[in-house]
């Protein structure tokens, strides 16, 4: 019996050995911080291209938003106001076309959570 398992735990530690790291924690148990200040988001966010699956936005630092989702673009404007980031988008169909949301940075993640904070949550990546 000695014999057949430790071959077996060796292959078992191998294999184990050889994956990749483990996918980041639930949502809810990251340490995301909320961007509160204009300052911040500005530095954070503006002129960086986002990611989300076959979606991609920018912040302009003029206010506007340029994106395409499924190879089509979208516009729009946006302004930082009470510690939300308030959007009206043009030209796509299927999103809320006015929203104010909360931003959330961790590491090279955002989390943008619609409705004031109260809506879907959507995790970016840094492009």
């Amino acid at each position: 019996m000695f014999r057949v398992t430790m071959p077996l735990l060796g292959a078992t530690l191998l294999a184990a050995a050889c994956t990749t790291a483990p996918p980041p924690p639930p949502m809810d148990q990251t340490p995301f911080a909320r961007i509160t200040t204009e300052d911040a988001f500005r530095a954070n966010m503006v002129g960086k291209t986002l990611t989300y699956g076959s979606g991609r936005v920018t912040l302009n630092a003029d206010g506007t938003i340029t994106g395409s989702v499924d190879g089509k673009p979208f516009g729009g404007t946006w302004e930082f106001r009470d510690g939300l980031l308030c959007r009206q988008l043009t030209a796509l169909s299927g999103l809320r076309a006015s929203d104010c949301e909360v931003w959330e940075i961790w590491e090279y993640r955002y989390r943008v959570t619609e409705q004031s904070g109260r809506g879907a949550s959507t995790i970016y990546n840094v492009l």
